[in-house]
């Protein structure tokens, strides 16, 4: 299929500014031949004779289903979601509905119905520590799987959804952690909207940005300024008024700093001759860049979250959890009752009423008590 787009047989689907040609994708055993609606394209495909083809092959257009699922259509639209629901027998609101369905189980079993909800379902998903019962919140597993998008769009290497994805929307993407400064393009999907949103789903801060640090090897593909790599903070933000002297505010740490014999020499370029303040600012860089190390390894990105530094679902969801979680349910006292009461073995109904009594949210508890 690559002989015949090169030989400009079969011409491909083009995107973005780069000009990045798909022209067929393969998974498990179906292959989909993506490319213009012409005749010449028809032509191509019926000559190849020497394909095997074991299934029907079909020529169709966007939007179109595989394997049951939608491609191409609006995921906004009630009509997209409906034949996929009703394959898998769930409602429209598919967030709202696993929500519902974890409710009901919780209070009403297998057979479910509509029982009271004794507790919130917020209050529910707290950890037990502070006192609900460690049940998932989709929404903010939803978030953690989308913050793994960003995480692999900073991996190294090239592979074609992210070779895709940066010809569509740039290459400043796999560049930096920190997206608030660039516009979502209107044409963006739903899903990169929603990719590109996860530096506001915590307020007053951008949380995903503050969890990733630069670690630096041989400094050659981190920038010096705009990286995160000493400290909590970008060197301009750090030291502002010298990031807007600089002749090299896109530069690369190799730009500013080299290794002669068993010394690190930093050299700065500034585009006018500096006042005395401000070089004292530049004593202040430069002691601030003395623990920086340099190995001969290559730079890479860290996730600040996990102590091994990868990132992982886990780590986000709790993190996210502990920025969600601001409601105090119990006091300190009643924590340490109810740790007491999940490590008791008691039967699984006694420790869900007393988790409830600690709660005060039992049925007629004044008659009971009386």
């Amino acid at each position: 299929m690559r002989k015949a787009v090169n030989l400009n047989l079969f011409k491909g689907f083009v995107i973005g500014r780069d000009s990045v040609v798909i022209s067929h994708l393969q998974y498990a055993d179906d292959t989909l031949c993506i490319g213009e609606a012409s005749v010449e394209n028809l032509w191509t495909l019926k000559g190849k004779r020497r394909w095997k083809i074991y299934g029907p092959l079909r020529i169709g257009s966007i939007p179109f289903k595989y394997l049951g699922l939608p491609i191409g259509a609006n995921p906004k639209r009630l009509t997209t979601w409906e034949p996929l629901l009703e394959h898998l027998r769930m409602p429209v609101m598919v967030r709202k509905l696993v929500v519902r369905i974890q409710r009901e189980f919780l209070w009403g079993g297998v057979r479910s119905g509509n029982k009271i909800n004794w507790v919130k379902w917020s209050v529910v998903c707290k950890k037990k520590c502070n006192g609900g019962l460690g049940v998932r919140d989709v929404r903010i597993v939803n978030l953690s799987l989308l913050a793994k998008w960003r995480w692999r769009i900073l991996q190294p290497g090239r592979p074609l959804w992210k070779v895709v994805l940066m010809a569509k929307y740039g290459n400043h993407i796999s560049q930096g952690v920190d997206w608030s400064g660039f516009r979502i393009p209107i044409v963006a999907s739903n899903w990169w909207k929603d990719i590109c949103s996860l530096d506001e789903v915590v307020e007053s801060k951008n949380w995903l940005a503050d969890s990733v640090v630069r670690k630096l090897g041989n400094v050659i593909d981190t920038k010096f300024w705009t990286t995160k790599w000493m400290r909590n903070a970008p060197l301009a933000l750090l030291f502002p008024r010298l990031f807007s002297l600089s002749n090299h505010k896109e530069g690369m740490v190799a730009d500013f700093c080299e290794v002669i014999g068993e010394a690190r020499v930093c050299s700065f370029s500034w585009r006018r001759e500096l006042f005395r303040w401000e070089e004292d600012l530049v004593v202040r860089l430069r002691e601030t860049l003395a623990p920086a190390t340099i190995s001969l390894e290559s730079d890479k990105w860290s996730w600040i979250l996990n102590s091994e530094g990868n990132f992982s679902v886990n780590s986000a969801y709790n993190f996210l959890l502990e920025e969600f979680d601001l409601d105090i349910v119990l006091d300190r006292e009643g924590r340490e009752v109810l740790e007491h009461i999940w490590d008791s073995p008691a039967p699984s109904k006694v420790i869900a009423f007393s988790w409830q009594l600690l709660l005060d949210r039992i049925f007629q508890l004044d008659a009971i008590l009386s």
